[in-house]
């Protein structure tokens, strides 16, 4: 612990650029916010923060976590994401009586900016000290990761996937470093590792899994240390959930269904709405395999080929101007593409880069892992289906694969031929950063 918090003197400026920009960019987000957002006391939070958060699909649950401790995520999905979030909860219901102001929007940002300059610094080290580049080397592969859209988007909205983003780097970081080491991923190191991972986003727990795979091989599946990493871990989260269901949601839910039938029965415009917004969903969303919990969330029709150029490697690097930061639950269609053709040229460059990096990093254990990762996700989105239409928002959970093939492309690459890629990558870079940072600037502050 004394070494993942210690700073060295190489990576201070990586720390104090990441604390800068994402401060400025969750400055810029909460400013944007109506008043209503930091109004203080007994107040419908749920139409507060729900009819008037957008930006992409990202949602805005954690706000109202943090107001009336309702919890609206899926607690399938996100089992210890409310426990994460309750010392702050319990600090803005100590000041909000005393002030008469919400201060949700301010912890939240506050959490997101300490995540986003760990996160950075973690993936800093990773360039550094795991696949060894050189100092310049890790700058620009730091830079380039938080220049694509996603990632930008994530270090400032007030969802789960900036504090994915810090367990997922942080166990890519810890096992490249075992690994490097040849020493195993302990068991107790697993398990917290797990519990944190799995517990911000389930799934995100096969990556612990597969990380304890590459550093420990078959150790990873002996009873004592399956026990301890992950039974242990699934049994605390387990418990967690179920009293969360039984103390908040199974009340909350009963309530809500009645208040539901008393609004449909009294207002006929929110009953027209509401089949409005039905006939929406049904019209621009993919046909899940069930209408149940996890298995409503998959995609058996929306097209991957499309998918995969205009969401995965389109929206995820760089915004589309048009429907810009819309809903694709609300107003934005699956499928938006790009105004010039300029932008196609940015994603090829994006995309080639990235695969000639993965061969050349084809013998490294490493990348084996990170692609191990990220074939998860890919696995999860385009054979399941699983949030398909919206996998443009979830670039937190496999988008530094790209980065690491980059280092690799950069390694082993002849020195002419490397300036060469680092001066196309560069490019890329601040093209991405002025590209999208106008564009989420200009929406916000408008």
């Amino acid at each position: 612990m004394k070494k993942l918090m210690a700073l060295r003197r190489e990576e201070v400026p990586v720390a104090v650029a990441a604390l800068l920009v994402t401060a400025a960019l969750n400055v810029l987000l909460v400013q944007s916010y109506p008043a209503m957002f930091t109004r203080g006391g007994k107040l419908g939070f749920w139409t507060i923060f729900y009819k008037h958060f957008c930006v992409s699909g990202f949602d805005a649950y954690s706000y109202i976590y943090l107001s009336n401790e309702q919890i609206y995520f899926e607690l399938t999905r996100h089992p210890l994401f409310a426990a994460v979030l309750w010392p702050l909860y319990a600090l803005n219901q100590w000041l909000m009586p005393l002030t008469g102001t919400n201060w949700a929007v301010y912890l939240m940002a506050a959490a997101l900016v300490l995540s986003a300059t760990a996160a950075a610094v973690t993936v800093f080290r990773i360039f550094r000290r795991v696949m060894e580049t050189g100092y310049a080397d890790a700058l620009l592969l730091t830079a380039t990761f938080f220049s694509f859209a996603s990632i930008m988007l994530t270090v400032m909205v007030p969802d789960h996937f900036c504090f994915s983003l810090l367990m997922l780097s942080l166990t890519l970081y810890i096992a490249g470093r075992l690994m490097k080491e040849r020493k195993p991923l302990r068991a107790w190191q697993t398990a917290l590792l797990f519990l944190f991972t799995a517990g911000i986003t389930l799934s995100n727990g096969v990556k612990v899994g597969i990380a304890s795979l590459f550093a420990n091989g078959r150790r990873t599946f002996g009873p004592k240390f399956f026990a301890v990493a992950f039974v242990v871990p699934l049994l605390i989260m387990g418990a967690l959930a179920y009293g969360q269901y039984t103390g908040i949601i199974r009340p909350q839910a009963a309530r809500s269904e009645r208040l539901e039938k008393i609004h449909m029965a009294k207002d006929s415009n929110f009953v027209k709405r509401h089949e409005a917004h039905n006939r929406w969903l049904k019209a621009n969303q993919g046909k899940a395999v069930a209408d149940k919990p996890l298995l409503k969330w998959t995609d058996v029709t929306t097209p991957r080929g499309k998918s995969l150029v205009e969401n995965l490697f389109g929206e995820s690097i760089q915004l589309h101007r048009d429907y810009l930061l819309k809903d694709a639950s609300q107003s934005r269609p699956t499928f938006v593409e790009y105004r010039h053709t300029y932008s196609y040229i940015v994603e090829f460059a994006v995309v080639a880069l990235f695969v000639l990096g993965l061969w050349c990093g084809r013998g490294s254990r490493f990348v084996w892992l990170c692609m191990s990762c990220a074939g998860f996700d890919l696995l999860l989105h385009f054979v399941l289906g699983f949030g398909l239409n919206e996998v443009y928002i979830m670039g937190a959970h496999w988008m530094l694969v790209v980065p690491v093939a980059y280092a690799c492309l950069l390694k082993g690459l002849r020195p002419k031929f490397a300036t060469a890629t680092r001066l196309l990558l560069l490019g890329l870079t601040l093209f991405l950063w002025a590209y999208n940072g106008t564009l989420i600037v200009g929406h916000f502050i408008q």
